[in-house]
C-alpha cells in the first residue's frame, strides 16, 4: 500500500474482485474456479486499504467512530450478501442440487 497509495490499492483490490467474479461467470473447468479463488485472495487487500483510507480522512478523536462504521457496514454486507446472491440465483433459476456446474450469470451480475 505504501508504494501505490491507499486509493490505488482500493482500486486494485476492486479490480481483482471484478476479474474474479467475471472468471466465475465464464469459467467452465474446475481449475478455472481454483484460479478465480486465487484472484479472490488477492482482492482481500481492499478492506485494509479502505480502513486506512478512512483512518487518514478522520480526525484523531473520531478514529473509533469511523472504524466502527466501516466495520459495521462490512458486517452488514457480509450478512446481506449471501441473501442477495440467493435471490439472484432464484431469479436465474439456478438449482444448486444439479450435478452440472451452475450458470455464471449470477457471478457476472455481481461483477
Amino acid at each position: 500500500m505504501r508504494s501505490i497509495g491507499n486509493k490505488n490499492t482500493v482500486l486494485l483490490g476492486l479490480s481483482f474482485q471484478l476479474v474474479q467474479l467475471a472468471w466465475y461467470a465464464f469459467g467452465s473447468e474446475p481449475w478455472m474456479m481454483w484460479a478465480a479463488g486465487t484472484v479472490a485472495a488477492a482482492s482481500s487487500i481492499t478492506f485494509p486499504a479502505v480502513s486506512a483510507l478512512v483512518s487518514r480522512s478522520a480526525s484523531r478523536d473520531q478514529q473509533g467512530v469511523v472504524q466502527g462504521m466501516v466495520t459495521g457496514i462490512r458486517g452488514l454486507c457480509n450478512g446481506l450478501g449471501p441473501a442477495l446472491y440467493g435471490f439472484i440465483f432464484y431469479l436465474f433459476d439456478v438449482e444448486l442440487n444439479d450435478l452440472e456446474p451452475a450458470p455464471g450469470r449470477p457471478a457476472l451480475r455481481g461483477a
